[in-house]
């Protein structure tokens, strides 16, 4: 498809939604975006044999750009006259009693092709727009400003990136680990036989931990009912108040710890249970900040020995109960791993004040492994 033909299908959708057509200005604006992506990587594609091909590239992204604005626009009307529906009784989804459906207008979610996920976006979208007019535009805008494609995936990292929700709605943070990154850290870290992880979850960490033999405490700031395969229920209790037991000093630790409270919650860590080793699955820019104290004390008096950095995103680790779209990571993450040395000629520095970096990608480590493969050192 032309470009002059994906600026028609822009200029209907844009009609369409002003007639409330929204059905049918979804699909068009829906065609109009998949055809300007595709534009965009011809152009690419030509960019890379032709003077100026830049120029081609940049005017695909501006178009394509047009195309996801106005497809947002069509899901917050969506957005709009669903819920309308739903007031008035006129909404027909699958399942319902047809005696519950006042009318003839009624909009059929099924027959428009709308599933659940489509209106919860949509309802996202409106609603961050309302929270934040102009959202979209300036999201898109910034990625062509940086001579970047403008995505849905950069418009959703908008609209609900981590950065945007409330205190309310992070809760007490609580994210699953993924796999991916447990198999880097085994695969790559060995640590003593029993192991705290203090901030278990529903024990995405605890049960990987424990089909490689290890022993694990587990507990965490919440009773999510958490049993282990082996019959053992998680304790619960804050670890921030936590006092630790003459039988766990020097325990290693091993955990994915809230990022909301991660200063404090490894700065406890360190001083109260004093680990032989430590292993805390943190976002990569987690080694900048000036601004905490308890920051401040960890990465210039106790820092970590190791950031074992995935060079590849992981799968995003959403938060507890997510329902909305699936999406992919936006962060670069890595285990920062603090080692005890208990001859330390200073007492003042017992972890030490050297860190080693190291690159892993956790597609190497297909399964649950003690393999040490070799990987390139990087000095920070």
């Amino acid at each position: 498809m032309q470009g002059q033909e994906i600026v028609t299908l822009v200029e209907q959708a844009s009609q369409l939604i002003t007639q409330d057509d929204v059905i049918k200005a979804k699909e068009l604006s829906e065609r109009a975006y998949a055809a300007a992506k595709d534009e965009a990587r011809r152009m690419a594609r030509i960019a890379k044999q032709v003077e100026g091909g830049d120029y081609l590239v940049r005017k695909a992204h501006e178009l394509q750009g047009r195309a996801l604005q106005i497809e947002t626009r069509v899901k917050i009307r969506l957005a709009d006259i669903v819920d309308e529906a739903q007031d008035a009784g006129d909404l027909a989804t699958r399942g319902r009693p047809a005696k519950n459906i006042s009318g003839e207008n009624v909009l059929k979610l099924d027959d428009a092709a709308l599933s659940a996920t489509d209106i919860h976006y949509a309802r996202q979208l409106r609603d961050a727009e309302r929270k934040t007019p102009g959202v979209v535009e300036r999201a898109i805008a910034a990625r062509l400003e940086a001579d970047l494609e403008p995505t849905k995936a950069a418009v959703r990292k908008a609209i609900h990136g981590k950065s945007t929700r409330s205190k309310e709605e992070r809760g007490d943070d609580f994210n699953q680990t993924v796999i991916e990154c447990t198999r880097v850290l085994l695969g790559r870290e060995r640590f003593e036989r029993r192991v705290l992880e203090p901030a278990c979850g529903l024990g995405a960490l605890v049960e990987p931990l424990l089909e490689v033999g290890y022993d694990v405490d587990f507990t965490d700031l919440r009773d999510r009912g958490y049993v282990s395969p082996d019959g053992v229920s998680q304790e619960v209790g804050d670890f921030l108040k936590s006092r630790c037991p003459d039988e766990r000093k020097g325990i290693n630790i091993i955990t994915n710890p809230p990022y909301a409270i991660a200063n404090a919650f490894i700065r406890h860590a360190l001083e109260e249970y004093r680990p032989r080793k430590m292993a805390m699955l943190l976002p990569w820019d987690y080694f900048m900040g000036a601004d905490d104290e308890d920051r401040q004390f960890i990465m210039e008096y106790w820092p970590p020995a190791t950031l074992l950095a995935l060079k590849r995103r992981p799968p995003r680790m959403h938060a507890e109960n997510w329902e909305g779209q699936k999406s992919g990571e936006t962060k670069n993450f890595a285990w920062f791993i603090w080692k005890l040395r208990e001859r330390a000629q200073r007492p003042s520095k017992p972890y030490g004040d050297t860190t080693y970096a190291w690159r892993a990608d956790y597609k190497d480590f297909p399964d649950l492994t003690f393999a040490k493969p070799p990987l390139a050192e990087v000095r920070s």
